[in-house]
């Protein structure tokens, strides 16, 4: 886990300060810059918060698995088919937005 952290987490944000210490004479690549490095740190926060709660979160998924949890009526798993249509596309959409970002920079 800790290398895995490493490759995604802190090995980018070493290549963000060094664009930034790079790009210290223009004020707007350092903001623009500064603004996409704490963007990433936050969502790198997030990740490991969540991979230090991963067993607690397994043990809700199972809770939530159980049989009273279960759609029972057609009408409860069409809401879930949107609900997880919905959290997809708004993935996508942050990935896309993080990407074009990153590679508008570049």
């Amino acid at each position: 886990m800790l290398i895995v952290l490493w490759l995604v987490c802190f090995l980018p944000g070493i290549g963000e300060v060094v664009y930034l210490l790079k790009r210290k004479d223009n004020i707007g690549d350092v903001a623009e810059g500064l603004y996409l490095f704490l963007s990433e740190m936050y969502t790198y926060f997030k990740v490991a918060v969540f991979w230090l709660n991963k067993d607690k979160v397994i043990n809700l998924l199972r809770y939530l698995s159980c049989e009273e949890f279960k759609p029972v009526e057609a009408e409860h798993r069409e809401i879930i088919r949107k609900s997880i249509k919905s959290a997809r596309f708004a993935m996508t959409y942050y990935s896309t937005m993080c990407v074009g970002a990153v590679s508008d920079i570049l």
